[in-house]
């Protein structure tokens, strides 16, 4: 069978990050497909059924890609002949004469967390994502009537309000290492850790009102860790702002710490799943992401997204509960393996 991976538009970020976890998949199952996978650059490396196509020039703009989706694609695409055509990048595309299936993992469409304004100048780009890129991709759907795949029941439901198309679940594959970071027996702070960038709906300013709030009571007990590059804040020495770290660096953090997500808008939040891997306690925002993901834990509790009071009175019972960090650094009743992956999903075209 030949399968066709449209994945034009990604170069960084989580979009990348989808499409190497992807590619690895299939290396890692031995599938005897054969792949072509249309790029802007050999992000893959080709294999002897994995072959890569550049169209670098698609990358280049808004305008040229849309280009490519409404008119150009198409006719590319049915000359390589496929089976299947897989769409890594939230779009369909038109004129495509066989199967095709879309991976949409673009949240902010299908959100109602917050309203985005054209009119204010951090806004304006997430604005142009949830109100004129959402009509777009609803549009392309109906017309292709391509199969969707999302990763939670809430983006199912969300996306099954504005389009007819089959949609299925393929929650994202948490990859957990063989040999697990050891948990410290006594630390001198209690640590909070946030994982997360910089866009604005990862709503850090929470946590640094919250932080605020703690210190004018006196209360210094503890650390905040963060991946974004340091910002000229309040109590700075509260902060260790540390920039991107490897995904083992990610995991120490999970069996040592509590995980603050106070993200509001996400498909699917992978962090939040990761750390029950570890019995990490969890202070997470109040969505229906959080609440679907979480929904079977112990050890998380939740806040009004809005609410740095509230966030604040969470830490502070864990700096007068060190004793509630679980003794167990791995949750082994989460180690069975995901029987429902990209990779099934699109060589068995499963229902």
């Amino acid at each position: 069978m030949k399968i066709v991976v449209n994945d034009i538009a990604a170069s960084e970020g989580g979009a990348l990050t989808v499409l190497q976890e992807f590619y690895e998949e299939i290396r890692s199952s031995n599938d005897s497909n054969e792949w072509v996978f249309l790029l802007n650059d050999y992000y893959l490396e080709e294999t002897g059924n994995i072959k890569i196509k550049l169209f670098s020039e698609v990358k280049n703009s808004w305008f040229k890609r849309l280009k490519f989706e409404l008119f150009q694609g198409g006719k590319i695409i049915n000359q390589l002949k496929p089976d299947i055509y897989f769409s890594l990048q939230n779009t369909a595309t038109f004129g495509i004469n066989t199967k095709q299936i879309v991976y949409l993992h673009q949240p902010l469409p299908y959100q109602n967390e917050k309203n985005f304004s054209f009119f204010k100048k951090d806004e304006s780009k997430l604005a142009i994502y949830q109100k004129v890129m959402g009509r777009l991709y609803d549009y392309m759907f109906k017309k292709t009537d391509a199969k969707i795949i999302v990763q939670t029941e809430w983006m199912k439901r969300a996306v099954s309000k504005r389009v007819n198309n089959e949609i299925k679940i393929v929650p994202p594959r948490v990859k957990i290492p063989a040999q697990l970071p050891n948990r410290l027996k006594k630390k001198e702070k209690v640590t909070f850790f946030y994982p997360a960038s910089e866009l604005q709906y990862k709503n850090h300013k929470v946590i640094f009102s919250a932080v605020n709030n703690l210190v004018q009571k006196g209360y210094t007990n503890f650390q905040v860790v963060l991946t974004i590059p340091p910002r000229k804040i309040s109590n700075p020495e509260m902060y260790h702002f540390i920039g991107q770290i490897t995904r083992d660096k990610v995991f120490e953090y999970y069996a040592n710490s509590i995980l603050l997500f106070p993200s509001y808008i996400e498909t699917y939040g992978l962090p939040l799943k990761e750390a029950t891997f570890f019995n990490a306690p969890i202070i997470a925002s109040k969505t229906a992401f959080s609440m679907e993901i979480l929904k079977d834990y112990g050890h998380v509790v939740f806040f009004n997204k809005y609410d740095s009071d509230e966030l604040a009175n969470l830490m502070f019972f864990y700096l007068l509960s060190t004793n509630k960090m679980p003794n167990k650094v791995v949750n082994e009743s989460l180690k069975d393996a995901q029987k429902t992956t990209l990779l099934n999903a699109i060589t068995n075209n499963e229902k």
